[in-house]
């Protein structure tokens, strides 16, 4: 939300976007959709005939929420854009149902991406000699939510295919804080990669001041959790050596997201992490393309969103005409890996953008 109104705030103070021959301001109405998919639907619903927006935004975070709201896109002809929701289901679902889905755009990566990078720096790491595997073992810790779960389901098969094994699955509710059970089958099953995935801040400091407490050293990646601003400070000196996924926020090594930093926190008094940097480029993306449109007419916008070619400060966006959802690798959308190193953050894969090299925990 931070994220969103300081965009809203820069486009705004600069007269606004222009939209059928006019200048007009944008404003935003927030609902919470509490994680659930008949409360987000409800709200939806609500933004939709009580308050006649023109555009409709989210799910936030929950993939299964999205895939509730965007099936309204059958019965209002309204522009619906998604946010970080990350199942892929969402493109496949647009990809099979164009003329359903047509004024639907996924504004965020995939699922299957997060898990390649998972797995892709896991290769990296036993290709250079970082990691010598015993069993090609992995655990996988997770937040019982839409978000976790597509992860998961990509991840699996990656991992399959290159003779590795996920032998533990521990799924526990989101705000869990208590991992001393999970812990104790990781003890016992030992195994050579763990993967934790969370939305909830406390529980990812949990689970690793945790793991550090039962003195498991085990390569560790993070999925969104470390990325979050207060992370570093919740989970103390346990952080360190834990790998994370998205690191496309890095104003330690980059001078551009560094100054932009500054200027977010001297307008909302916030620390930006990567949502709060993804909302901003979320919206800069969304107001261009009404610029290019000069309408909210769905089928306009539409038109508008699909010639996008825009860089913001994390990523190149480019959309696929087939599944509406950002072009991975090549050129368009990276989705790095990071390390906690002397408590910072470094890039580690894939080497094209790194700025550190791996160090072991």
């Amino acid at each position: 939300r931070n994220g969103w109104e300081f965009a809203l705030k820069e486009v705004n103070s600069s007269g606004g976007v222009t939209v059928d021959g006019r200048k007009k301001r944008i404003e935003l109405f927030v609902e919470d959709s509490q994680s659930r998919p008949e409360v987000g639907l409800a709200a939806a619903q609500k933004l939709l005939t009580r308050d006649n927006v023109d555009i409709v935004i989210g799910d936030m975070v929950h993939s299964d929420v999205t895939l509730a709201t965007m099936e309204l896109a059958a019965s209002y002809p309204k522009f619906f854009y998604t946010g970080e929701a990350i199942s892929i289901e969402i493109a496949k679902k647009i990809s099979n149902d164009k003329q359903k889905f047509a004024n639907v755009w996924k504004h965020n990566f995939s699922s299957d991406s997060y898990a390649s990078t998972v797995h892709d720096t896991l290769m990296q790491l036993v290709a250079d000699g970082k990691l010598s595997p015993r069993t090609k073992t992995a655990a996988v810790v997770f937040e019982d939510t839409g978000f976790s779960k597509p992860i998961i389901e990509a991840l699996t098969p990656l991992m399959e295919k290159s003779g590795w094994k996920i032998s533990v699955r521990e799924a526990v509710p989101i705000g869990h804080s208590d991992f001393y059970p999970q812990i104790s089958k990781l003890r016992s099953n030992n195994p050579d990669y763990i993967v934790s995935i969370f939305t909830a801040l406390n529980s990812g400091g949990a689970f690793v001041k945790q793991l550090k407490e039962q003195g498991v050293k085990v390569a560790h990646i993070g999925v969104n959790y470390p990325t979050l601003a207060n992370f570093a400070q919740a989970a103390g000196s346990a952080a360190e050596g834990l790998m994370f996924t998205p690191m496309l926020w890095d104003p330690t090594n980059n001078p551009k997201h560094a100054d932009f930093g500054k200027k977010l926190q001297a307008s909302t008094g916030v620390e930006p992490d990567n949502n709060t940097v993804d909302a901003y480029c979320h919206a800069m993306i969304l107001t261009g393309a009404i610029s290019r449109a000069g309408s909210v007419q769905a089928a306009q916008l539409s038109a508008a969103m699909g010639k996008t070619d825009f860089r913001c400060l994390t990523a190149r966006w480019v959309f696929d005409p087939d599944t509406h959802a950002p072009r991975i690798g090549g050129g368009f959308f990276e989705v790095p890996s990071g390390q906690f190193q002397g408590g910072k953050l470094f890039a580690i894969w894939p080497k094209s953008a790194a700025t550190a090299g791996y160090k072991a925990p």
